[in-house]
């Protein structure tokens, strides 16, 4: 599993861990969203 960050117009976030029915992500968010 790789770790990989996504940017949104909100801000972004990282895929920590990925498995067989779950996902832990570390989401940011920018201020004013």
């Amino acid at each position: 599993v790789s770790i990989y960050t996504e940017n949104r117009p909100w801000g972004s976030f990282t895929v920590l861990d990925e498995g067989e029915g779950f996902k832990v992500k570390r989401i940011s968010v920018n201020p004013g969203h």
